[in-house]
């Protein structure tokens, strides 16, 4: 026993000694293991960052399993946030507006029904003193010095007094116009307002007008059709 006392502190060193050695072997193993770990993934991050520059091309299937992972993980997250799909497009303020314009019907009125005026006039003439006779046409704005014979645009001057000057079309048809009086051609025009947007209108046969088409002119009513369906506006009454 004395021997043992006698040793007890070379007992204890010898442990302590065991024990910083079988430590520093275990800390030297999981060193090894960690610093095996940094270095894959090192490597796995540097293959990864050259994959990008290289920017190789994914075959057909590598493309479509990226996709759906993508498209998992976007349902995902919308899933958990409560926030819309990332993959679909929001309807603007501006489209929705022009969807429900076009849902609202226009509210027609027909004004006035009348003849087209003819844009032909006979505004003045100059009579020479052997009888001859110089006629001022205005047409479209525009001025011209016409005598028996002459032509304006389509129209050719067949007779002309002092009261009246007569022109005959391309199909052989004969316009008699007065001396400065307003002349009216055989087509029916309509004026028609538009009590939305405040917008009024001339309209003639197969005129398109708010989506209508004009089908026929009547002297009390416009017959308009729009998406198949036939409507007859009758003049004085808001539609």
């Amino acid at each position: 026993m004395k021997v043992i006392y006698r040793d007890w502190d070379k007992i204890v060193f010898g442990l302590l000694l065991c024990i910083f050695v079988v430590s520093l072997f275990l800390f030297s193993k999981e060193g090894a293991a960690y610093q095996n770990t940094m270095t894959e993934k090192e490597a796995l991050l540097n293959c990864t960052g050259e994959s990008r520059n290289r920017r190789e091309p994914l075959s057909r299937d590598s493309g479509n399993a990226l996709l759906k992972e993508i498209e998992e993980g976007a349902l995902e997250g919308f899933a958990k946030s409560g926030k819309r799909n990332i993959f679909s497009y929001p309807r603007s303020k501006k489209s929705a507006d022009s969807e429900r314009d076009r849902e609202i019907a226009p509210v027609l009125e027909v004004q006035e029904i009348g003849y087209k005026p003819l844009e032909i006039e006979y505004r003045g003439r100059i009579v020479f003193e052997d009888g001859t006779l110089i006629a001022q046409v205005n047409f479209h704005d525009r001025s011209y010095l016409v005598s028996i014979g002459s032509r304006i645009a389509h129209y050719t001057v067949r007779h002309l007094t002092k009261r009246s000057i007569s022109l005959q079309g391309s199909h052989r048809e004969v316009t008699k116009i007065p001396y400065r009086t307003a002349t009216y051609s055989d087509e029916l025009i309509a004026t028609i307002k538009e009590h939305t947007s405040g917008r009024t209108l001339t309209v003639g046969i197969d005129s398109v007008f708010f989506g209508y088409k004009v089908l026929d002119i009547d002297e009390d009513y416009v017959l308009v059709s729009r998406q198949g369906q036939h409507l007859r506006l009758e003049k004085g009454m808001v539609h």
